[in-house]
């Protein structure tokens, strides 16, 4: 379970029992056999799928467009009919449809391959009491992995030893400013959830960048903040009336940036098909202070505004009645509960 600030990392994160009894305690290593029943038990690390290789996988993801088939289907129906200037008219449509269907599937393979390239690739894992490097995919909860100045955090887990840590952790805030990071305590209580600070935590997606640390692996995969990000951040877009969940996207994506390294913005774009380069006037990042980001952009000769960020800061800053402000935090509140990263996005146009 989550309990979610309105953005960036969990106010306390909250391992649950049952998870507690997976865990060994202090500085101690799972055995051979522990290793076995958590992978049975929890699954591999896999916290974004590779894509596939190649043009054969472009290929057969493009022909399972069921928009394909359709017109095709239609093309020859018109040709036994009779009809062939409209079903050679569809068969030339064709083309660029096709054209158009690979380069979008190809844009979501690179996407989800820059996803992929945050993450650690090896690990070093302490299991037996020996030191060994691992395929990061094979870590499970409760292994003790040693992460060193430089390299990412392979899993979401307690920082069991602390050695002078800073971590980035902008891939998940878009905060710019290193994280000091400390241990957390080396005992559980038994008998009842435990939740910590994310002081006292390490998350899959983000880099130590000074100091040494030992992680015990708590959540992998598509448990880690990290997969919950690029897996359900789109899950529930709420668009105001009289606006599309389409326009929502839009917007959301003019107030990103494509460099920004930021899985969510990833997954904006990706979603959405945005394909616009709008003239930018002037841009100001999110930080943990201002707790949002602006940009302003030219559009149609007009300069448009646009906020993303946490909604309670993105909400205090729109002209909304007291009954509209209440709706929007309670789902907001209903949101967030549920475990999911929840953003606003507001924007203004110039007259």
């Amino acid at each position: 379970m989550v309990r979610c600030s309105a953005l960036g990392l969990p106010v306390k994160r909250i391992i649950p029992l049952d998870r507690l009894g997976s865990l060994p305690e202090g500085l101690a290593s799972l055995s051979a056999q522990g290793v076995l029943q958590n992978r049975q038990k929890f699954g591999t690390n896999i916290i974004v799928e590779a894509p596939g290789g190649g043009w054969s996988a472009l290929v057969k993801d493009t022909l399972r467009d069921p928009m394909l088939w359709f017109l095709l289907g239609t093309s020859i129906l018109f040709f036994l009919t009779g009809s062939r200037t409209e079903s050679l008219v569809l068969a030339i449509a064709l083309i660029p449809f096709l054209c158009m269907d690979a380069y979008l599937h190809r844009r979501t393979q690179a996407s989800t391959a820059t996803l992929a390239d945050l993450l650690a690739a090896r690990a070093t894992v302490v299991r037996q009491g020996q030191r060994e490097v691992v395929d990061a995919r094979e870590l499970v909860p409760g292994d003790l992995v040693e992460v060193s100045g430089g390299q990412p955090f392979p899993a979401d887990g307690l920082l069991v030893s602390v050695e002078s840590a800073q971590v980035d952790e902008s891939a998940l805030t878009g905060e710019a400013y290193p994280v000091r990071k400390v241990a957390a305590c080396s005992s559980w209580v038994p008998g009842k959830d435990m939740a910590l600070d994310d002081s006292a935590w390490g998350f899959a997606g983000t880099r130590m960048l000074t100091g040494n640390a030992y992680l015990r692996v708590v959540f992998t995969g598509r448990e880690t903040l990290y997969g919950e990000i690029v897996h359900t951040a789109l899950a529930h877009p709420l668009p105001v009336e009289g606006s599309s969940r389409e326009r929502l996207l839009t917007m959301a994506c003019l107030a990103s940036r494509r460099d920004s390294g930021d899985p969510l913005d990833d997954a904006l774009f990706q979603a959405s098909g945005c394909d616009d380069e709008p003239t930018v006037l002037a841009s100001f990042p999110f930080t943990e202070a201002r707790k949002r980001e602006t940009t302003v952009v030219e559009q149609q000769g007009k300069a448009m505004a646009l906020v993303k960020g946490a909604p309670e800061t993105v909400l205090s800053m729109c002209t909304v009645s007291t009954t509209e402000m209440t709706s929007w935090q309670t789902q907001v509140g209903q949101l967030a509960a549920e475990g999911h990263k929840v953003l606003a996005c507001a924007w203004r146009t110039t007259m």
